[in-house]
């Protein structure tokens, strides 16, 4: 056989040979052809070009992490996880403040009621004073002495 015999068949096998489709002898006999065969080592160079410019054309290049990836999102669940369990603590500390505030308010108003309520109840109890003391001074009651007048006061009228 002949040398261009040779390049011929070791030709169509340097294609598969890139794609590391060829068997270990097939691979050992076309490395020892291209080590004595200048334009099958050019031809081989052509095609590893050839398939790095295919490849950086037509295919994104992506550095994938997976363990970044995966823990990232572990991270991300837990900050999740840690937001509910956060917005249901501001929601009970919230729902405490409501409470209290109701509470307050609630004792707020009853107390000014309490104390309308104490206020008519002087305004009554000044009016019965006047009243039972004009009927005593009305009486023309006299002292001879220096000595103050009792005077008993019935509190459930």
């Amino acid at each position: 056989m002949s040398e261009k015999n040779n390049c011929i068949i070791f030709r169509k096998l340097l294609s598969a040979y890139i794609d590391n489709e060829t068997t270990h002898i097939e691979s050992e006999n076309i490395t020892d052809h291209i080590s004595i065969c200048p334009s099958c080592k050019i031809e081989l160079s052509n095609l590893y070009k050839m398939r790095d410019m295919i490849k950086n054309t037509y295919v994104k290049k992506y550095e994938v992490d997976f363990a970044s990836n995966i823990m990232g999102r572990v991270k991300f669940s837990q900050k999740k996880e840690k937001h509910k369990k956060n917005f249901f603590k501001v929601m009970s500390y919230g729902s405490i403040a409501a409470v209290l505030l109701l509470v307050l308010t609630a004792t707020i108003f009853y107390s000014q009621s309490k104390t309308k309520a104490l206020l008519a109840e002087k305004r009554k109890f000044d009016t019965y004073v006047v009243e039972h003391t004009k009927e005593f001074s009305d009486k023309n009651y006299k002292k001879s002495d220096n000595s103050s007048f009792v005077i008993s006061v019935n509190f459930e009228k």
